[in-house]
């Protein structure tokens, strides 16, 4: 506070603010009716954050008495016309700065100083027009009964309203408060939508820089299920909300944003509430309302972007690349693999965990002939030889084959290795439980048996094996078509008829050639071996959900946006 000991005055801050385009509680302010000045001797500054009319502020000091409140006999007025400062506030003024506006917002202000007698006054601020007449988009804003005490000035700041004292300073700044606006609105992607979700963004801003919060409300029906601000990359502030309703139908939402300010607590609260504190309330927000219109998923179509191809199956949108094979060095030669009591010497193992043993899996540990690894097992040969070495380690070998599936069906792939595999339909990878493509002695003390059901049409098989070194053995075997549903447990797998169903084994690759990373032919990484073509070619497929649009008439949005 400032400390003036040369007079008795009062210093009165007043800070004019609240202008708008409507008033909440009361009809707009009333043509001038204060005393009469010439406006030939000022240089009013007019509005320059925001287009309203205010240009100057008049300040109007009445004494009273201090304990009745009533005005003293005969009146004592003090009344000044200012033009507004060249300069705004807070100002980087640590005395304004969040109390009550926020540190980095910018308002206009009028500041008078008037020299009083001790005692007690009634301060009205009322905005002027650049004529000298009142302001039609602000309000005047008063505060009652303001202490003047000898020899010191007080300062008060008021929004929306000016209060000051005489004789020892009555110093009243008046500032401008902008409602905040909302400049744009932005459904995803249209007002209309066949899912039961929506979302709907609006772009608002403040004249005065300051920070604002929005509000959303829906008719009974559907709900906001979240919602958000932030600051995009472009510096604009964006508010959203995510719209859920299980029903069609049409629902009317309504964003409301509200300019903040800073109240006696520090605490960041809508201008409106500050404005209601100090007794003048004014409205300080801008609303929108608008139609969604959610309709039934029936009544809605699929569209794919461009470029891609629905799938009725999945209902998905799908674009397939195809590059060439990569042929990598040398190609191994397919031999019969290395023999071993252990190999799958505890017969087939089902997914949940049961075993078979018998004449066609294997019946027994010690016997080195018996087991499906033996019998199928291949590696790659040893130089110019007919018989498998170790070599390569460290390195998947395998093979791809295409299984022309006539209808929907179950299907067995029986698989092990010294020491690792792996199995993979169209890409995707398929296992077991404790199968590993990791060293464990089970991914060849056993033959695994792995479900699989296939849609109608080509699947391409990729089948792999990998030595870690020692002996070598990779076997696998496709089995059936057994009918859909068929395969549902283990002992319906254990009593389906695989011997008489191997439409593949790696028993009959000797003599062939090896795929592999590094040698044979593979593929770039993100594409998978296509074996159901009439060459082997490597295939990406990229998928995107596909898009609803309205089904039957779709109205144009005009861009029409109704005020609340």
């Amino acid at each position: 506070m400032k400390n003036y000991t040369k007079y008795l005055a009062l210093l009165c801050l007043g800070l004019t603010v609240g202008c708008g385009e409507a008033v909440e509680q009361t009809d707009a302010p009333p043509a001038a009716s204060s005393p009469a000045f010439d406006t030939a001797t000022l240089a009013l500054t007019t509005d320059v954050l925001a287009d309203t009319d205010i240009g100057g502020v008049r300040f109007t000091a009445t004494e009273v008495d201090c304990t009745t409140g009533a005005p003293i006999t005969p009146a004592n007025v003090e009344t000044a016309d200012v033009d507004l400062a060249d300069m705004f506030i807070p100002g980087g003024n640590g005395t304004f700065e969040n109390a009550p506006y926020d540190e980095d917002s910018q308002h206009l202000f009028a500041d008078q100083y008037f020299d009083l007698s001790p005692g007690c006054y009634d301060v009205l601020v009322e905005p002027l027009q650049a004529d000298g007449s009142l302001s039609e988009d602000c309000w005047s804003a008063h505060r009652d009964a303001v202490p003047v005490f000898a020899g010191s000035t007080t300062e008060i700041l008021l929004i929306m309203q000016c209060r000051g004292e005489e004789r020892g300073g009555l110093d009243t700044i008046a500032s401008v408060n902008h409602p905040p606006q909302i400049d744009d609105l932005q459904f995803e992607d249209s007002k209309f939508t066949c899912t039961e979700r929506t979302r709907v963004c609006v772009t608002v801003s403040d004249p005065d820089s300051d920070p604002v919060d929005v509000t959303w409300d829906i008719e009974p029906g559907a709900h906001i299920v979240s919602s958000s601000i932030e600051t995009n990359a472009a510096g604009e502030t964006v508010a959203c909300a995510t719209i859920y309703s299980q029903e069609p139908g049409s629902y009317q939402v309504a964003a409301t944003v509200y300019d903040l300010g800073y109240d006696a607590n520090g605490n960041l609260v809508p201008i409106e509430d500050l404005l209601v504190a100090q007794g003048d309330p004014h409205p300080s927000h801008a609303a929108l309302k608008f139609p969604i219109h959610m309709l039934s998923g029936e009544d809605c179509l699929c569209e794919c972007p461009e470029g891609f191809e629905f799938n009725p199956v999945d209902e998905t949108c799908e674009r397939t690349e195809t590059v060439s094979v990569t042929h990598n060095g040398e190609a191994f030669r397919v031999c019969a693999g290395d023999t071993n009591s252990t190999y799958s010497g505890g017969g087939a193992k089902y997914p949940s965990g049961n075993t078979l043993q018998n004449a066609f899996f294997g019946q027994s540990w010690s016997d080195s002939t018996d087991g499906r690894l033996n019998n199928v097992g291949v590696w790659a040969c040893d130089g110019d030889s007919n018989s498998s070495g170790s070599t390569p380690t460290e390195e998947w070998l395998g093979f791809t084959t295409c299984v022309d599936a006539p209808t929907a069906g179950d299907y067995l792939i029986g698989i092990a290795g010294d020491n690792r595999v792996r199995a993979a339909i169209d890409g995707v990878t398929v296992s077991p439980g404790s199968l590993s493509t990791t060293y464990i002695n089970a991914n060849f003390n056993y033959w695994w048996m792995i479900p699989v059901t296939l849609t109608a049409g080509a699947h391409t098989f990729l089948l792999e094996g990998y030595n870690d070194g020692g002996d070598a053995a990779f076997g696998a075997e496709i089995y059936g078509p057994f009918p859909a549903g068929s395969l549902v447990d283990d002992a319906s797998m254990m009593a389906a008829d695989v011997e008489n169903n191997i439409i593949f084994s790696t028993g009959d690759m000797i003599g062939s050639t090896f795929l592999g990373a590094d040698s044979g032919m593979s593929c770039p990484d993100g594409y998978t071996m296509d074996a159901c073509g009439a060459k082997l070619e490597c295939v990406r497929t990229e998928i995107k959900e596909c898009v609803n649009t309205g089904g039957g008439p779709i109205e144009e949005d005009d861009g029409t946006i109704t005020p609340l």
